[in-house]
């Protein structure tokens, strides 16, 4: 009588022993997603609910101060990650909401720059701008941090 072993069951066996002998990674910090002005600001904190509403197009104020959105199209993947964690909707649903607000509204969208250097000279020429990226880039920019946003697990 012969033995039939099934696919399932060798991969369930190679997946055992491979996580048997499997070394285990270093522990590292992951990657932040941070609120960032220029390094003048006396911007206060931000929820993440207010950064949701400050990015569709409601105008946040506190302290007195009305923050101004800018959109940072620098790298994609900043983007993404802010579009999915930070605003909870595809790039394309958050294009098609501020559509639908600009027409309905008559108001303008979140400036975009796709220029590191001009996001930067943005950010400079207005203390209440704000923006999102990595928080290794804004250390190194010298630009303060109004909140985080997402961390890495």
């Amino acid at each position: 009588m012969k033995r039939r072993f099934s696919f399932t069951g060798l991969m369930l066996s190679a997946v055992l022993i491979a996580s048997t002998f499997a070394l285990p990674l270093p522990a590292t910090e992951g990657r932040k997603l941070v609120l960032v002005a220029s390094h003048q600001s006396d911007a206060a904190a931000l929820s993440p609910e207010e950064v949701r509403k400050l990015y569709l197009g409601v105008a946040v104020t506190k302290d007195g101060k009305t923050f101004l959105p800018l959109c940072n199209h620098t790298n994609t993947v900043v983007y993404e990650v802010f579009m999915q964690k930070v605003m909870y909707m595809s790039g394309p649903a958050y294009e098609r909401a501020m559509m639908t607000r600009v027409v309905r509204t008559m108001s303008s969208r979140p400036p975009e720059y796709s220029a590191e250097k001009e996001l930067f000279r943005a950010l400079a020429t207005n203390p209440n701008a704000v923006t999102y990226m990595w928080a290794d880039k804004a250390e190194a920019a010298g630009l303060k941090v109004v909140a985080e946003l997402w961390r890495e697990k």
